[in-house]
């Protein structure tokens, strides 16, 4: 399977410690282009399967967005609990 980095050029080595890989399917290079005269799609054969390695950053600091949907999803969470148990404490 061909192995694209984000500016979708092809490489041959990375380090999967240091980033991730995501499958997705992309338009073959040599396809015959759509004319919509005599090619109104592309065919099955025009696609083909390939990984996008997307390297982690480093020491990345959550986004003020992040935080507050993690804030947000706590919040949540303890009042369904509150909910569910009645507010009786455990």
């Amino acid at each position: 399977m061909i192995i694209l980095n984000e500016s979708m050029e092809e490489i041959t080595e990375y380090d999967a410690a240091k980033g991730s890989l995501t499958e997705t399917v992309r338009i073959r290079p040599d396809a015959q282009p759509i004319d919509n005269i005599t090619k109104f799609a592309y065919t099955d054969e025009d696609y083909e399967p390939v990984m996008i390695y997307t390297p982690y950053e480093a020491d990345a600091a959550p986004s003020t967005e992040d935080t507050i949907l993690e804030l947000t999803a706590d919040h949540e969470y303890r009042l369904c609990m509150l909910e569910l148990n009645g507010g009786e404490t455990l």
